[in-house]
Parts: structure tokens; C-alpha cells; sequence
């Protein structure tokens, strides 16, 4: 984009003159013989355009413009003739914001007449296409309840006990009636494994051991003293 943005300009430059004696880089501290130099001096972005297709990338390059010759009307005559071309061209725009001292003290230039032109270049590239969504496979897998009873020494129940179904990661404690109760489990094989916490003692309870699989469960622990 920006390579091709200077070989436009370039180009045009030498065309204009009739002469190949236009560079690209900065005016040198000591130029000798005749010759133009055009300076990349800022690239301003602007906002990049969009649609379905195609992103459109496009910024403005600021290029200033000098001339050098031993006889310094001949150099005034290269700049007014690429300034006159540069009025008429629909691609160029002449900015009247010349640089100042600071610019020319930066390059370790002497000041000189110069011309500051903007060229906007623009880029445009096809956007990815985009990926529909052929098939959607929605898993409602049903879900249940499991509940129960935690029944501790002398069938007294036990409350405040943390409750746990390890192989889903859920946890409840048991209301001062000894009850306990996991909502939206999903249905199927139930779990195998209940995991109980009570004063400071931790049992493991195997499921499958009782006879009926179904909620609500009993479970009777003996808690060891």
C-alpha cells in the first residue's frame, strides 16, 4: 500500500518534470547537483470501511516535496511547475501546513522552500467468508431431583450436615430435620457416590448398596467417637 503509494507519486513527479531526478527519502544536509526529494513525512489512518465483502483500509500520506539545483531560480522552477501539475490532479491535495524549524533542525537540513502534498492511498481486501451454522444438536437431557435423609446414632437426625455428589460437583447441607435435597440432577444412572460432613467427620456413602435407586434415600451413618 504504501510502496505503491510512493512509486505513484514518484512517477508522477518524473513525469511532470521530464527529467529522472526524483528520489524518495529526505532532502540531504549537503545536496549537490539537481535533483527533487520527496519525504514520507506522516502516514494519517483513516477509519477503515466495511461491508459483507471487502474491508477498505485507507490513510493519508504527507509528502513534502523539495528541490535542489546550483542556480536557485532553477530550483523555484521545479517546485512551481510540480506545484501547478499537483492543483489539477484529483488524487493529490496540497496541505498548507508546512513544516517548521523544528523539522529542518531534526533532519540537519538547512530550511528550504517546499511543498507538502497528501495522497490518500487505499487498500481494499475480501473479507473471510463467513461460516453458517448447518446442523444444531441440542443435548435436552431430562433432569430429576435427589433427595433424602441423613439419620444419625439413636435415629436422630443429623442437621447442618454438608451433603455431597462428588461426580457432579454439587453440595447441600441438611435442614434441622436431617433433610437434604439436590435440585435438577440430570436423569439416568444416579449418582454412585454421596459424600456426608458432620462434626468433623466425613463418611462416604455408596448408593448403589440400597436397594431402591429412586429418591427420596435414608441414609443411616454411625458417627465413630
Amino acid at each position: 500500500m504504501i510502496l505503491e503509494a510512493d512509486n505513484r507519486v514518484r512517477d508522477w513527479a518524473g513525469s511532470v518534470l521530464g527529467e529522472a531526478i526524483v528520489t524518495l527519502g529526505p532532502p540531504p544536509k549537503q545536496p549537490e547537483g539537481r535533483g527533487v526529494y520527496l519525504y514520507l513525512s506522516e502516514i494519517r489512518v483513516e477509519p477503515t470501511q466495511r461491508n459483507a465483502w471487502q474491508s477498505r483500509l485507507q490513510a493519508r500520506l504527507r509528502y513534502i516535496i523539495t528541490a535542489w539545483d546550483e542556480k536557485p531560480e532553477e530550483a523555484h522552477r521545479l517546485l512551481g511547475t510540480l506545484l501547478e501539475a499537483a492543483i489539477d490532479h484529483p488524487d493529490f491535495l496540497l496541505d498548507s501546513d508546512l513544516p517548521g524549524p523544528e523539522f529542518w533542525r531534526a533532519l540537519g537540513a538547512p530550511p528550504q522552500p517546499c511543498l507538502c502534498l497528501l495522497y490518500r492511498a487505499t487498500k481494499e481486501t475480501p473479507r473471510q467468508p463467513l461460516k453458517f451454522v448447518r446442523k444444531v444438536v441440542l443435548d435436552m437431557t431430562p433432569a430429576g431431583s435427589l433427595h433424602g435423609v441423613v439419620i444419625g446414632p439413636e435415629d436422630l437426625a443429623l442437621a447442618e450436615a454438608l451433603v455431597e455428589l462428588p461426580s457432579l460437583g454439587l453440595s447441600t447441607k441438611t435442614d434441622h430435620r436431617g433433610r437434604f435435597r439436590f435440585n435438577a440432577v440430570p436423569a439416568g444412572p444416579p449418582p454412585r457416590a454421596l459424600r456426608i460432613r458432620a462434626k468433623g467427620r466425613e463418611v462416604n456413602v455408596d448408593l448403589s448398596r440400597y436397594p431402591n435407586e429412586d429418591s427420596p434415600y435414608t441414609v443411616h451413618i454411625e458417627m465413630e467417637e
